[in-house]
């Protein structure tokens, strides 16, 4: 037989709404934060890897403390925009921090 059965269930009784993009939105932002916590704590390796192989030579000792900063700048640089977004929230009494549809139930 060259097809194969497919046994997948589905819950027909509760189909998807528009509320669910809600959910898929926050996990999406979710694993976008984790990837890039990952990807910055590589740089910072890679940079202090660089830098320590870099025998006194001083341009290859210039590039690793340009990815070391630019890592660390990174990690500023969405530190801050969650204070940010905090910040705003605690002003307004808005929960900005959490993806939500107006109108959704």
């Amino acid at each position: 037989m060259l097809v194969k059965n497919a046994y997948a269930q589905t819950n027909a009784s509760a189909p998807a709404n528009f509320s669910d993009i809600e959910e898929v939105v926050g996990n999406f932002v979710s694993a976008i934060m984790g990837f890039v916590a990952i990807v910055l704590f590589i740089m910072i390796v890679v940079g202090g890897y660089k830098y320590l192989t870099s025998g006194g030579n001083p341009d290859a000792a210039a590039g690793a403390r340009k990815t070391i900063t630019y890592a660390v700048a990174g990690i500023l640089l969405i530190a801050a925009s969650y204070l940010i977004l905090v910040i705003i929230g605690n002003i307004t009494g808005a929960n900005v921090t959490n993806f939500q549809i107006i109108g959704t139930p």
